[in-house]
This record gives C-alpha cells, sequence and structure tokens, in this order.
C-alpha cells in the first residue's frame, strides 16, 4: 500500500516528455486491477428466497435521516 505513491511517482515523472503514454498505461493498469478486483471479490448469496417486508412511507423517511 506505501508503495504505491512512490513507484506512480517514478512511472509519472519518466512520463513528463510523453503524456500520451503515461496515459495510455495507466488506463491499462486501471483496467487490470479492475478484472482482478472483480475476480477476487466476496460473492453474495442471492437474495431471491428471503422474506419480503413491504416498504412504508416512515420506512422511506427513516432512511433519509441525518447520523
Amino acid at each position: 500500500m506505501v508503495a504505491g505513491q512512490p513507484i506512480g511517482t517514478m512511472i509519472g515523472s519518466r512520463m513528463i516528455n510523453n503524456a500520451q503514454a503515461g496515459f495510455i498505461i495507466g488506463a491499462v493498469i486501471m483496467l487490470a486491477f479492475g478484472f482482478v478486483a472483480l475476480a477476487i471479490w466476496p460473492r453474495e448469496e442471492s437474495s431471491k428466497d428471503m422474506e419480503r417486508t413491504k416498504m412504508t412511507l416512515k420506512d422511506l423517511a427513516v432512511s433519509f435521516h441525518f447520523p
């Protein structure tokens, strides 16, 4: 976690003369890590069989109150 910022700064300083390549490399890295996050994200069980409760106007109002 701590190494990400210095590594990003080093890569960014290399791309000062060629910003377009830096943006492309950054986009490819973000896309790749997006797929990695999707692959390891925990799956939630389906709520299809759970009991459903009817939502009232009070329930809606309570969801908008300040903490």
